[in-house]
């Protein structure tokens, strides 16, 4: 079975505009296609949607996933359903990101790009949810193409694409702050490293140990930017064409971007304790916490915020007990 491309859908890519969700939905593919180019030229619209009829095992794909994927129960759901989208290349990596946030389902993307084009197409395919695949691990690097994996399904952090674009440090992380802030500036400087296609690098923390968070020491000359106030003005970065690199950032970086959304899973993934300090917890929470609880942790800070001018810094103030009550008994009447 082969789909035309409906006119509307090429029109909207054509024209840059949303892209309805449901046009690919009533072809009837669910998103366990391959996207492949039908005719000579880059001309946007030059598609062919050909969905995967139960029958047709594209053995080279399906094991090479898994050999990507490994044994992980996580992915069993895309070993099976062999839900690759593979790109050929056209005029607009905006293009090829907007239809590949419009396809239901679609795990892995494949595509010929040239290393110029390695940054843009990191910053476009990490702002609807893709990372980039380290190139040993892509399984079709052989020839030439570039794999993105949809973030919710990295297990391993090896698969986490290396950077060829240069660097972004944060001298301040661990001194900057304590742990919880250290936390939010870790994950800023995982994350755009990977948006970006730079290298993180910072010196050793308590995260090494606890979180196996490593990186390479800061490079000296790096230009310094630091965003010291809670005003969010930093979040100006992930919406720039052309995010800094080569720099060394300061701040605490709690304004979080719309993006993010995409990336929680791996955000949890990269805070996932080593087992030396998670199993003591897990079997402490097994033995002590009654069969069908709910257990709940809350953070009610009475410390350091007591110290704050409030005037001028409201955000400090200490909020009352009874708001935490209340949003208890809305969550569990």
């Amino acid at each position: 079975m082969t789909n035309r491309m409906p006119e509307r859908v090429k029109t909207a890519l054509a024209n840059k505009t949303d892209l309805p969700r449901e046009s690919l939905h009533r072809l009837g593919i669910d998103g366990k296609i391959l996207l492949v180019r039908n005719g000579s030229g880059p001309a946007v619209g030059q598609f062919e949607l050909r969905a995967l009829q139960p029958d047709y095992e594209p053995l080279s794909h399906s094991s090479a996933v898994e050999q990507m994927l490994g044994d992980s129960a996580a992915h069993t759901e895309l070993r099976n359903a062999i839900n690759v989208a593979d790109f050929a290349e056209t005029t607009s990596l905006s293009d090829l990101a907007t239809l590949a946030d419009a396809i239901i389902g679609l795990k892995v993307m494949r595509l010929l790009l040239e290393p110029q084009q390695i940054s843009e197409a990191d910053r476009k395919f990490f702002d609807i949810g893709f990372i980039r695949i380290r190139s040993d691990r892509n399984p079709w690097a052989g020839d030439g193409s570039t794999a993105y994996i949809r973030s919710n399904l990295i297990e391993d952090l090896d698969l986490l694409g290396e950077a060829t674009g240069g660097a972004v440090a944060m001298s301040t992380l661990g001194s900057w702050g304590r742990f919880a802030n250290q936390l939010f500036q870790y994950a800023f400087l995982k994350l755009y490293g990977l948006r970006s296609n730079a290298t993180p690098q910072f010196f050793p923390w308590v995260g090494k140990e606890i979180y196996g968070a490593d990186a390479p020491v800061p490079q000296p000359g790096l230009v310094v930017q630091a965003f010291p106030e809670f005003n969010g003005i930093e979040r100006y970065l992930w919406n720039t064409s052309e995010p800094p690199v080569n720099v060394d950032f300061a701040g605490f970086f709690q304004e979080l971007p719309l993006t993010w959304r995409h990336h929680k899973v791996l955000i949890r993934r990269l805070l996932r304790a080593a087992s030396i300090y998670s199993d003591p917890i897990d079997a402490w929470l097994n033995a002590t916490r009654p069969a069908g609880s709910t257990l709940i942790g809350i953070h009610i800070r009475r410390g350091d915020y007591g110290n704050f001018d409030h005037t001028k810094m409201p955000w400090f103030q200490f909020i009352p007990i009874d708001w935490y009550l209340d949003l208890l008994d809305q969550i569990w009447p």
